[in-house]
Parts: C-alpha cells; sequence; structure tokens
C-alpha cells in the first residue's frame, strides 16, 4: 500500500523541471529536440529516447542516470488512493529547456518487451486503484482479482 505526501501541482511541475535541467545538461552540442517515453511497472522501467540534432536526423541517446531518481519520486508523488499513478510519460523537450509532458494512467504504454511476470501485480500492490480504476489491459496480467 503507498504512503507517501502526494505532489502538489507546483511540486510536480518543480520536479519536471529538475528532470528536464538534468537531461538538458546531458544533450548532445547542437541538439534541436528530445523526445522521450518512460515507462514504469512495477520494478519494470523502459526509457526511449531521440534527439534530433542540427542536421535534422535523429539519434538514439541514453539520459544520465542521475534523473532517474527524480522519474521515480515524479510517479510516486502523483499517486493518487484508488486511482492510482500513470504507467507511461512523455516528455519533449526543446531549446533552451521548455517542455511539454503527457502522462498516461489508462492506455497501454509503448513497450519494447513486456514486463516480467509478477511486476504489474506488484504495481497495484504499490499503487493501488479501484477495481473500476484498472484498465482493461492491466487487469489482464493480474492473477485473481485486480483491485485494491
Amino acid at each position: 500500500m503507498m504512503s507517501a505526501v502526494p505532489l502538489n501541482p507546483v511540486e510536480q511541475n518543480e520536479l519536471v523541471e529538475r528532470i528536464t535541467a538534468g537531461l538538458v545538461a546531458g544533450l548532445p552540442e547542437g541538439w534541436q529536440r528530445l523526445v522521450m517515453d518512460y515507462v514504469n511497472i512495477g520494478r519494470y522501467v523502459s526509457v526511449a529516447s531521440g534527439v534530433m540534432v542540427s542536421d535534422g536526423s535523429i539519434q538514439q541517446w541514453e539520459p544520465p542516470t542521475t534523473v532517474a531518481p527524480l522519474f521515480h519520486e515524479l510517479r510516486h508523488g502523483m499517486y493518487m488512493p484508488g486511482r492510482g499513478t500513470w504507467y507511461s510519460m512523455e516528455l519533449i523537450i526543446d531549446p533552451p529547456a521548455m517542455y511539454s509532458v503527457r502522462y498516461n494512467r489508462t492506455d497501454p504504454p509503448p513497450l519494447p518487451q513486456p514486463p516480467p511476470a509478477g511486476e504489474f501485480a506488484l504495481d497495484l500492490e504499490r499503487y493501488p486503484r479501484a477495481a473500476e480504476e484498472v484498465p482493461g489491459w492491466f487487469a489482464a496480467q493480474v492473477p485473481g482479482p485486480a483491485r485494491s
């Protein structure tokens, strides 16, 4: 069961700004845009990111490991009792550090590989949701009743 003080919208924004600053600090010179998909289900984490550089090409890019705890803190702090938290987020950053973010609480996230067995149940244990708040695609991965 989740026990933490939730982040208010101002704190959420401040944390996204810290994530953005950490990412921008590690971007290659001449970057034009960063698009990142971050997925977290249980202990499973997937990060896919592409950087548009000055010649217009897109390059894969590994974010600095220092930002990983910030993503976890954001997801944890956005938990709402009975409603859960997001499964994935898309973060787009344009120079110098302007960002847009979209959180996904309901749809199947972009998964390059399915999470190992048990990660869906673990996620539901950590971030309980009322039965009506558990998406069908997610509930299908959890043995037994998928409810808080």
